[in-house]
C-alpha cells in the first residue's frame, strides 16, 4: 500500500508538470502574435530595456530602426524634402538680410533730416543705439541668416563697381560690422579700403571694424599707412605696446604743459578733442 503522503506528492508533481506545459504553450502563442517581441525590440518598452535587448536583435532590424528614426549617418544623400526646406530657408534669409540693410538706410535718411549734424559721423553717432540693438538681434541669427548677411555686407560695401556708396552708408555699415565681426569677409574690407583716399571718420570706422576681426591688413590699407598724417590714423596702426607708450607720453606732456586731458577721454576718438 502506497503511503498517503507519497501519493499526494506524486499527484502534485503531475499537476505542476501539466501547468508548466500549458503555460509554455500559451507564452509561445502570445509571443508569436507580435514579431517585435521575438527580436526584443518592443516599441513601448522603457529606454533601458530597449538598450539591453537591442544587442540580441538581428542586424537588419537594428538598421531599419535607425533609418526610421531619421539618423543622418544612415543616409548617403539628404532627403529631397530636407534639401527643399534648406533652400527655402536660405531664400528667406537673403530677403531678410536685404530688409535689414534697407531698414538701416531708411533710418539713416530719417535721422539726417532731423539731425543738427548731418555729417556721416553725426548720423552714425545718433544711430549708435539703433545699431547696437540691431547687432544684438543678428548675433542670434541662424547659420542661413549669417551667411546672407555676409553676402549683403559684401554687396553693399563693394557696390556695383561703378557707383561708390555714400560716406554715410559706408560708415553705418562699418559700425554695424564692428559689432558683428563674424559676418565680415576679406572681400568686404578689400572693397572698403580700396575706396578710401582720405584720413577721415569713415576710414577710422573701417579700421576699427577690421581690428575686431582676425584678418590681415589689406594692401590698400598698407599703402595708407606709409602716408598717414593724422594721429587718429597713426594710432590705429600701432601695436598694443606702442599705443600704451604713446598714451603715456601724451599724458606726461599734457601734465607738463598744465593741460590734463578730461577723465575718460578716448585717444582713438574719431575727431580730436578740443
Amino acid at each position: 500500500m502506497i503511503p498517503p503522503s507519497t501519493a499526494r506528492g506524486a499527484a502534485f508533481r503531475v499537476f505542476e508538470w501539466a501547468f508548466a506545459l500549458a503555460l509554455g504553450s500559451t507564452l509561445t502563442w502570445w509571443i508569436g502574435e507580435d514579431p517585435r517581441r521575438v527580436s526584443g525590440a518592443a516599441v513601448d518598452a522603457p529606454e533601458e530595456q530597449q538598450q539591453s535587448t537591442s544587442s540580441t536583435a538581428p542586424a537588419p532590424a537594428r538598421a531599419k530602426r535607425v533609418i526610421e528614426r531619421g539618423a543622418p549617418e544612415a543616409c548617403d544623400t539628404p532627403h529631397p524634402d530636407f534639401v527643399a526646406a534648406r533652400e527655402t530657408a536660405r531664400a528667406e534669409s537673403r530677403q531678410r538680410s536685404r530688409d535689414v540693410m534697407a531698414n538701416l538706410e531708411a533710418r539713416a535718411n530719417e535721422v539726417a533730416l532731423m539731425s543738427p549734424d548731418p555729417s556721416p559721423e553725426g548720423i552714425a553717432n545718433r544711430m549708435t543705439e539703433y545699431i547696437v540693438g540691431m547687432a544684438d538681434a543678428l548675433e542670434e541669427a541662424s547659420p542661413e541668416m549669417a551667411e546672407a548677411m555676409s553676402e549683403q555686407f559684401e554687396q553693399k560695401v563693394c557696390g556695383d563697381g561703378e557707383t561708390k556708396p555714400s560716406a554715410t552708408r559706408q560708415m553705418l555699415q562699418m559700425r554695424l560690422l564692428r559689432r558683428l565681426p563674424a559676418f565680415a569677409t576679406t572681400k568686404t574690407f578689400d572693397c572698403f579700403f580700396n575706396g578710401q583716399g582720405e584720413e577721415d571718420a569713415v576710414l577710422w570706422e573701417g579700421m576699427d571694424a577690421l581690428a575686431a576681426t582676425d584678418f590681415e591688413h589689406p594692401e590698400a590699407l598698407a599703402r595708407l599707412r606709409a602716408n598717414a598724417v593724422k594721429p587718429q590714423t597713426k594710432m590705429r596702426f600701432m601695436s598694443g605696446d606702442e599705443f600704451a607708450a604713446h598714451v603715456q607720453s601724451d599724458h606726461a606732456a599734457a601734465l607738463k604743459a598744465g593741460k590734463v586731458p578730461p577723465s575718460g577721454t578716448d585717444p582713438l576718438a574719431l575727431q580730436p578733442v578740443d
